[in-house]
């Protein structure tokens, strides 16, 4: 006789059957972050995602901002997420506060394959003039950059490339960006505690104004799915490569979700 309790238990059953066929393999919404480019944290991003950064820069003054990634994915494929930079302090002789241009980011997976590890996305990222001219963030235009991400997730590593580029305007000359993203996950258990050691880095056709100091990124993320669940990540970034304009970082991560 099928009756409630049937009911119930075919539901339980529906909603582990993900679980169980990918409990041997990273997923891309469980590893999105941390990445090389906030902005494009969102392309892991199952859910709506709040994520303040903490910059502190060994330098003559702390540099301290906050970017918040407000993103949610629609029908699994399409995303839409909006960026609010924050500055609090300065550094060196950059003594500013206030906002940075706001920016939007519209993108479509193309392809994901979570039993292989796989995932490509396409993504448009836009940022308005709409930052403080006296605090020096503002641009007298508006930047279009579409950008590609191509990722694989390994058992212990997680690997992901973009290629971006500002489309050109009478004042953008249109700069092509390529950065890589590779971390190794050394404690792979779900829900509980992992460490990761990543190393990631950009080449633009602009100089990288990148000081070789020590910085130190803890990183408070909320993710809300069904369930409310939190994440800390802690991580010491240093530069080991800096040739004018491209540069390689290592990243320790250690991240505690619960």
């Amino acid at each position: 006789m099928f009756n409630y309790k049937h009911l119930i238990f075919l539901f339980i059953f529906l909603q582990l059957i993900p679980k169980i066929v990918s409990a041997q393999v990273i997923k891309s919404d469980d590893f999105g972050y941390p990445c090389t480019s906030t902005t494009k944290c969102i392309h892991a991003c199952n859910g709506f995602k709040l994520q303040p950064i903490f910059s502190f820069a060994s330098d003559e003054k702390i540099r301290l901002s906050i970017n918040m990634v407000v993103a949610k994915r629609f029908y699994h494929r399409w995303g839409l997420g909006i960026v609010v930079p924050y500055v609090m302090s300065g550094e060196s002789n950059n003594n500013y506060k206030g906002f940075h241009d706001l920016g939007f980011i519209f993108k479509r997976v193309l392809h994901v394959n979570e039993s292989r590890g796989f995932i490509f996305t396409f993504g448009l990222f836009i940022s308005p003039p709409t930052g403080d001219k006296s605090k020096g963030f503002t641009k007298d235009f508006t930047n279009l950059q579409p950008y590609f991400i191509f990722g694989k997730i390994f058992k212990y590593v997680k690997a992901e490339t973009e290629f971006a580029i500002n489309i050109p305007s009478d004042q953008n000359k249109g700069d092509l960006i390529y950065t890589w993203n590779t971390a190794f996950i050394l404690n792979q258990q779900i829900k509980a505690n992992i460490f990761m050691i990543e190393i990631a880095g950009s080449i633009f056709e602009d100089d990288i104004k990148d000081k070789s100091k020590i910085f130190i990124i803890p990183v408070l993320m909320k993710k809300i799915k069904f369930i409310p669940k939190s994440v800390i990540a802690m991580g010491i970034k240093y530069p080991i490569i800096n040739l004018g304009n491209s540069n390689t970082s290592l990243i320790c991560y250690y991240i505690r979700e619960f």
